[in-house]
């Protein structure tokens, strides 16, 4: 039996997000998916991810900073003492801060890494506060095994670290939403079609580029919003932004829950994904569960992991975005375009196969 401690430091650092989201995946699947030789479980106690409140894991402490959980409190029980662990064989890192478990000699255990992408490595003029992922680099030099989440963000590592190539091994993430019929929601949003656009506003992201296609299209598209969901309220410059491309009651900030993102994809005419950079992009994934068709920026990545079903366009192209966007009523669903194939292509991407990929992995290290 191979015990696999996953660190708490995601559930110090997210609330939400998709990183927390697919390691509380990992810890709540794990018993369902086979494998007894196998077995995952939290290498932390205390937390303030809603992921792991819903699945009764860990000890919820939302009052807690991020500082006070890593350099104090993630060991500690509900009475203060030190929580005890089965002795890891493997300890898998969430994140990179301080220094990597294993330069902590009295710790055995084999060291996994994820790798979620090297954005701020490759494009670190969008980074001038320096890069967010802290030791990264560090923690992946020193680690036994690297997964990363799609070839293309592993390829982007070895172009700096090619010495790792042994040690990486790509498993693609999964969508985590539950399906929704397209007949059961509403049509629109107060009677008005709608383009779908997820998560943050980050300059990587350029958002900016699906809102200058609805405005260039406004007199194809004269009923059509573009809701934002996540990412926060807008800020003033992206108020602005709005106001000076003529869009001040054409662009929607919502913040879902699961269920209501899973309704907003399935009301949605397009999910729109125009980053500069990604190191996997899960509405690629989300809006094929959902049958959504999906516009996005022609990028390597976007083609591993959409390539058979997505719409591609130049990241830097506003005139594509427009005239696509403006074509509405052509667009075609994932399973329109796939066919016999689009349940098989669902079933990849689901977190059956992820979690059974993670637990042959860590059997065979």
């Amino acid at each position: 039996m191979k015990n696999v401690g996953i660190d708490g430091q995601i559930f110090a650092w997210q609330t939400v997000g998709g990183v927390s989201r697919y390691f509380s995946n990992l810890l709540t699947m794990a018993g369902s998916s086979g494998g007894d030789e196998v077995a995952i479980y939290p290498y932390f106690t205390r937390h303030r991810n809603a992921y792991l409140q819903a699945a009764s894991i860990g000890l919820y402490c939302p009052a807690n900073t991020l500082e006070e959980l890593l350099l104090r409190d993630l060991h500690l029980l509900a009475d203060g003492s030190e929580a005890l662990y089965p002795i890891p064989s493997i300890i898998h890192s969430t994140y990179y801060a301080g220094l990597p478990w294993n330069s902590n000699k009295n710790i055995k255990a084999k060291l996994v890494a994820s790798l979620f992408d090297m954005i701020p490595e490759c494009f670190p003029g969008f980074f001038p506060g320096g890069s967010p992922h802290l030791q990264k680099l560090e923690w992946l030099d020193a680690s036994d095994l690297i997964i990363s989440i799609s070839d293309s963000a592993a390829a982007d590592l070895l172009d700096i670290r090619p010495q790792l190539a042994g040690r990486v091994k790509t498993i693609h993430l999964a969508n985590a939403l539950i399906y929704v019929d397209q007949l059961s929601t509403q049509n629109g949003v107060n009677g008005r079609p709608y383009f779908l656009y997820i998560g943050t506003r980050n300059a990587y992201k350029n958002w900016i580029q699906a809102l200058k296609g609805l405005s260039r299209s406004l007199s194809v598209l004269k009923e059509h919003l573009i809701i934002c969901a996540g990412g926060g309220p807008p800020s003033e410059a992206e108020q602005k932004t709005i106001q000076q491309l003529g869009l001040s009651e054409r662009v929607l900030f919502v913040s879902p829950n699961d269920q209501q993102l899973a309704n907003l994809y399935a009301g949605a005419s397009a999910v729109l994904v125009p980053s500069l950079a990604e190191g996997f992009s899960l509405p690629l994934v989300e809006g094929l569960a959902m049958d959504v068709p999906i516009l996005c920026s022609d990028i390597t990545v976007h083609h591993e992991v959409g390539q058979e079903y997505c719409t591609f366009l130049s990241p830097t192209n506003t005139q594509e975005w427009a005239d696509a966007m403006a074509a509405v009523d052509t667009f075609q669903a994932p399973s329109k375009i796939l066919g016999d194939s689009y349940k098989a292509k669902v079933q990849y991407f689901s977190y059956s196969r992820v979690v059974a990929a993670h637990k042959a992995i860590y059997a065979a290290l």
